[in-house]
């Protein structure tokens, strides 16, 4: 971009914008959103623009446009995560979330366009990346009986020792919520409560930073408390390391990565047609829930979905293995007897 093009955009975002904190241009944009759009997009927007070092407009202003278009590709990119030991990483693990990055920068940016004369959207002037979406989950589920299999076995290796019930523990809760990893391991000891009616609930931190309230069926919670009083520790996480040979710190939660490890380990022994990972076990609690006829508002509220979609999305049941297929073609067959 030419000198006096530069000249042009700072004068224009300094004369409009005032020199306005670029936190407050981000709530007046924000205002223009549907507050669940806003609470995904500023985030995104905060830890952009700290990366960029701009607290204002005016700063924006003196950064060289293609330089700012350089910065969004890079910082969307980096945010791209790839599956342990994907030695090709072509693709993305976390499409949609790539693709939020890109679609807040672009709007903010459109905002810029509109309300304060910036002079192009950098996210397609500088060809920023869109990923390829799956329109269904490839990744793999358990069905009833491999589920009941695998927790069957660990219930009877949990009396062996410490790192043998935290994995069953492990297991159950992403089993039972349907939690992501980063869920599971950040659960603390005192986020195991009661409600005004004495019924247990575990307070979980989703994704996004929301709190929920789930219900413990009466077996969790009583294998939660037998836990609790066996492994007595000082750390208030559940799912701690049984040792650190790096740093010898016990009062940790677990890494996320080394829970993906442990249930990829375990469960290439007992389903090894199967690459089962942690987020197999959310896959199959939405696929139990749905074959149980349970309601796809009802499992998005309990795993923290932002839309109905993302439940469909995670449906993996073959169309050959549909229920109501089933039913219509028994009642087929029924009445073709009477004939």
């Amino acid at each position: 971009m030419a000198d006096n093009e530069l000249s042009e955009i700072k004068h224009v975002l300094a004369t409009l914008g005032q020199d306005r904190p670029i936190t407050e241009v981000i709530d007046q944009f924000l205002e223009t959103k549907r507050w669940q759009t806003g609470r995904t997009y500023r985030p995104i927007l905060d830890d952009f623009f700290a990366q960029l070092e701009v607290k204002s407009l005016q700063t924006l202003g003196t950064i060289p446009f293609d330089q700012v278009g350089s910065q969004i590709r890079t910082f969307v990119l980096q945010a791209a995560k790839y599956k342990i030991g994907d030695r090709v990483q072509a693709n993305p693990a976390n499409p949609r979330s790539l693709n939020k990055y890109r679609s807040a920068i672009s709007a903010f940016f459109g905002f810029l366009v509109d309300q304060f004369g910036y002079p192009k959207n950098p996210v397609t002037k500088y060809s920023v990346p869109t990923f390829k979406v799956a329109q269904q989950s490839n990744t793999q589920s358990l069905n009833e009986d491999e589920a009941a299999q695998v927790l069957w076995y660990l219930q009877k290796k949990s009396g062996e020792n410490y790192a043998s019930a935290r994995n069953y523990l492990a297991f159950l809760l992403l089993f039972s919520f349907g939690l992501r990893r980063s869920e599971a391991v950040q659960i603390r000891r005192d986020d195991i409560r009661m409600d005004e009616h004495r019924r247990p609930y575990l307070k979980v931190v989703q994704k996004g930073g929301t709190e929920k309230d789930l219900p413990i069926g009466q077996t969790l919670y009583h294998y939660l408390l037998d836990y609790q009083q066996r492994f007595p520790h000082p750390s208030p996480f559940l799912i701690r390391p049984a040792k650190n040979n790096r740093t010898g710190i016990l009062d940790q939660p677990m890494s996320g990565d080394a829970l993906y490890k442990i249930v990829t380990k375990l469960l290439i022994q007992m389903v090894p047609d199967k690459n089962i990972t942690p987020h197999s076990f959310r896959t199959t609690f939405v696929r139990l829930g749905l074959e149980a006829g349970e309601d796809m508002s009802q499992l998005r509220q309990i795993t923290g979905h932002t839309s109905t979609n993302m439940i469909g999305y995670y449906d993996t049941r073959e169309l050959h293995e549909n229920t109501c297929v089933k039913r219509t073609d028994r009642l087929i067959g029924e009445w073709t007897k009477k004939e």
